[in-house]
């Protein structure tokens, strides 16, 4: 009897835990898609965001170069080299700069790569810079690229650390540059304005992405180069020597490759990490002026990732499902008591039968004859047992079929 109580618990056994195994396939399966979704949402909801921001900042070097009082004075420095921008302009720039808050630096450059005019923002307030402090910027790139452009073309620069005397800025100050061509009412190139844009309040939209889903988000630039990275120590690395082999673009060089010419999407490597990508310009229209002029937003949910957000959306169902097995054991073993308690009476019915086959031929072949018969006159036979004629010589039909009483034969 044991052996078929644990036949049928393996039976059971195999078949709670396949169906188990199905059931927690199919979590893992819709955990994964539903943290797929949410990462493709927030990606395109901080593409969105951080386009906004770009377009700001493109509307305010629009709104700086246009000034009529930097007209002016653009075609004064034309004529006149030392002249020395007025002091409305100067408070303008100011002012704008203290209002927006997004701006390190505010400069118009002149036409030989001299600062003119530099606003810094200092604890929160924009401060103009003495003209003993202004610097050259004739050989830094931005610069040689805005002079050499046509007017009414946007420059914009990689996203990369501020520099200061050749130095990197301590702390690190990510920056973007904007830089537009000036001339003055004749077409003639003065020089440049350029917003040295904190890039910071980029990061900062990028940074709710991480914390709210499971999973990293990095940004990198155009050629895969981490701006920011799923570890902290990678970021920037780029401008720093021995690094190369540290970037994305060769640690994921086949999803780099796939990321080629695909605006937005998602991608699976072999490992079962999923990426979620939305390329970003960071300028708008022709990109011939525009050096490393976009950056890619990078999700990055890993299979390890999705089995943790798995265990915690079941952690909930597990009294459930720990309930649900429960009763199906315990019903199911109700069940097997059941049939065996029906095998087990059946059982003696069977074996009570045989009994009372076996005595009643043990009784009909000994000397007693059974009689039956109604309470009527004459007493009419109904039952003889067949060993009649062997102890009386008389045949049970005698008795049975013609109805005759024992009183005819006794």
């Amino acid at each position: 009897m044991w052996k078929r109580y644990l036949v049928f618990a393996l039976i059971l056994v195999a078949i709670l835990v396949t169906l188990l195994v199905l059931f927690l396939n199919q979590q893992h399966q819709e955990v994964a898609a539903r943290l797929a979704t949410q990462a493709t949402q927030s990606v395109v909801r901080q593409h969105t965001v951080m386009e906004a921001e770009l377009s700001y900042v493109r509307s305010d070097l629009s709104y700086l170069a246009s000034m009529p009082e930097l007209t002016d004075y653009v075609a004064r420095v034309i004529e006149d080299e030392d002249t020395i921008p007025g002091s409305r302009l100067m408070e303008n720039y100011q002012n704008f700069s203290t209002s927006k808050q997004r701006y390190d630096q505010i400069r118009f450059i002149d036409r030989k790569g001299s600062e003119r005019i530099r606003i810094n923002l200092d604890a929160g307030k924009g401060v103009i810079v003495p003209s003993d402090q202004l610097q050259s910027k004739l050989h830094r790139y931005y610069f040689t690229d805005t002079i050499s452009s046509e007017i009414g073309e946007l420059y914009v620069s990689q996203f990369d650390l501020n520099i200061e005397h050749k130095e990197i800025e301590l702390p690190f100050k990510p920056m973007i540059r904007f830089a537009t061509l000036v001339a003055d009412n004749r077409g003639q190139k003065g020089g440049v304005v350029v917003l040295n844009y904190l890039g910071d309040t980029l990061l900062r939209h990028l940074g709710q992405l991480n914390g709210v889903l499971p999973g990293k988000t990095a940004m990198l630039n155009s050629s895969g180069e981490y701006l920011t990275s799923f570890k902290a120590d990678q970021s920037w690395g780029f401008m720093f020597d021995g690094w190369e082999q540290e970037q994305f673009s060769v640690q994921q060089a086949e999803a780099w490759r796939k990321m080629q010419g695909v605006p937005r999407g998602k991608l699976l490597t072999d490992r079962g990490d999923l990426y979620t990508f939305s390329w970003l310009e960071l300028g708008e229209g022709e990109r011939e002026n525009c050096s490393h002029c976009a950056i890619v937003i990078v999700h990055r949910l890993t299979d390890d990732e999705v089995s943790e957000a798995n265990l915690i959306a079941l952690k909930p169902l597990v009294p459930m499902i720990a309930l649900t097995v429960l009763l199906v054991v315990v019903g199911a073993m109700i069940l097997f008591w059941n049939i065996q308690q029906r095998h087990r009476t059946a059982s003696k019915l069977d074996d009570l039968h045989h009994r009372i086959e076996h005595e009643r031929d043990l009784f009909a072949a000994g000397p007693a004859v059974i009689f039956r018969w109604r309470n009527e006159f004459g007493w009419p036979v109904v039952y003889v047992s067949e060993n009649l004629r062997q102890e009386f010589g008389y045949l049970p039909e005698q008795f049975a079929q013609g109805g005759a009483g024992v009183g005819e034969h006794c």
